[in-house]
């Protein structure tokens, strides 16, 4: 198995980041790898997502897990062999004099044959998606 993580401290809300990880459709907005995303179902266990890579990629067909709101969430996808699964975490962190916030994390567990080569490609962006997502969310959240 091929594990990665990355995270991030975001100063808003758990249910700030939870709307916007709901928001399937929205995901472009902070993941510019994204072309556009589509749930077909509700935001819980077992939807599955179809996700449009930029690019020539073709689409890539998710099914969302362990959906807890204000939680987290994984979504999996299984190609050529391969269980890759992305979890986003959300962990409210205790109120300090500069404010309150959520770590967030990004974990990524690849199996298969190729699970390095997988892994490294899906985690790459990591930093600037978190990124990104940071800058949405504390720029969204009243």
């Amino acid at each position: 198995m091929w594990i990665h993580e990355e995270s991030i401290v975001i100063q808003a809300a758990p249910a700030a980041l939870w709307r916007l990880f709901a928001d399937v459709a929205g995901w472009p907005r902070w993941d510019a790898s994204l072309a556009y995303a589509q749930a077909h179902g509700p935001f819980a266990d077992g939807t599955r997502v179809t996700m449009q890579m930029t690019g020539d990629a073709p689409a890539i067909i998710s099914t969302l897990r362990e959906v807890r709101e204000n939680e987290g969430f994984t979504d999996e996808v299984l190609i050529d062999g391969h269980s890759i699964r992305v979890q986003h975490h959300l962990l409210a962190l205790a109120p300090t004099l500069a404010g309150s916030g959520t770590q967030t994390l990004y974990r990524v567990e690849v199996t298969g044959p190729q699970a390095a080569l997988w892994g490294e490609r899906v985690s790459a962006d990591f930093p600037q998606v978190l990124a990104a997502l940071k800058t949405l969310a504390e720029t969204t959240e009243p």
